[in-house]
């Protein structure tokens, strides 16, 4: 796919049981690295970012969770430009009444993942850190109809993230970016809040090259 269609930056999004499969993944992290390294040589550099699921308290530790995804990675000589989290479908304990709200979380979330980054690459100044992640929340209604990410949430979203630096915003996903079906739970072809079409991409399209700083190596 690199060298067919010239694509220089990947992006794996890693979920579920794949996330505690270490053989699997220590085969893919030495297959990703092994690219890497070739089309460095060929003058290609091909930039990696992974895509993975989080918590408000950040990307979930030990075997079957996120972090664990990262180490192995690392520790198999992946060069990581950048980690998104998806800031969506907490789950229970988050999703009570009187929660903080879904802008509140993902924030959260990423403040806690930036640790977790500092702590996995020492080397990484707080500003690099911050670059290195991305946040894509689930715009609307989520699994949970009780977690709802609003146009308020939104916009808390984008001023933390131009606070900080952050190196990527987006959002799941395109479709539905429009009210669709008001109510509607999790809908592939609207957001199920009223809303007018297309009004995410308003925080949504901000990002930053994936950086090329040699993280934790």
């Amino acid at each position: 796919m690199v060298n067919t269609y010239k694509i220089y930056h990947l992006d794996f999004d890693v979920e579920g049981a794949l996330q505690g499969n270490t053989q699997a993944l220590t085969t893919q992290a030495k297959a990703i690295a092994l690219l890497q390294q070739q089309e460095a040589a060929n003058g290609t550099p091909v930039t990696v970012s992974y895509t993975l699921p989080v918590l408000p308290t950040g990307l979930v530790p030990g075997q079957g969770g996120g972090l664990n995804v990262l180490q192995i990675a690392t520790a198999n000589g992946v060069n990581i430009s950048r980690v998104n989290i998806m800031a969506m479908d907490y789950g229970p304990g988050f999703d009570q009444p009187g929660n903080p709200g879904m802008g509140t979380y993902a924030i959260d979330a990423a403040t806690a993942t930036h640790g977790q980054l500092m702590t996995l690459y020492p080397s990484l100044t707080s500003e690099q850190a911050w670059s290195m992640l991305g946040v894509t929340p689930l715009i609307g209604i989520n699994d949970d109809p009780s977690e709802v990410f609003t146009l308020a949430d939104a916009q808390q979203l984008t001023t933390f993230a131009v606070q900080n630096h952050i190196g990527e915003l987006s959002m799941w996903e395109l479709p539905r970016d429009t009210t669709g079906t008001l109510g509607a739970v999790d809908a592939v072809d609207g957001s199920g809040v009223a809303q007018t079409p297309s009004s995410s991409p308003r925080f949504s399209s901000r990002s930053k090259p994936a950086p090329n700083f040699d993280a934790g190596r």
